[in-house]
């Protein structure tokens, strides 16, 4: 199994415990569950919305835009 880690998600990674006995923060036990779904199980948390659904749709027109500019 590889794990790819994006540069967002350094800060999940690398928080600490509250105690000195568990080595691993609350945080970074979630993020690393949910990275094991998303391996094993192939299923991926999504987010969206109208606005970045709106994003997603005139981005390609954006990006011409800027280069004719």
């Amino acid at each position: 199994m590889e794990l790819t880690v994006r540069a967002s998600e350094c800060a999940k990674m690398m928080t600490r415990s509250r105690t000195k006995s568990e080595p691993l923060g609350d945080t970074t036990l979630t993020w690393l569950k949910e990275k094991a779904i998303e391996s094993v199980l192939g299923v991926r948390k999504t987010i969206s919305n109208k606005y970045m659904e709106k994003g997603a749709i005139v981005e390609p027109d954006s990006i011409e835009l800027l280069n004719t500019v």
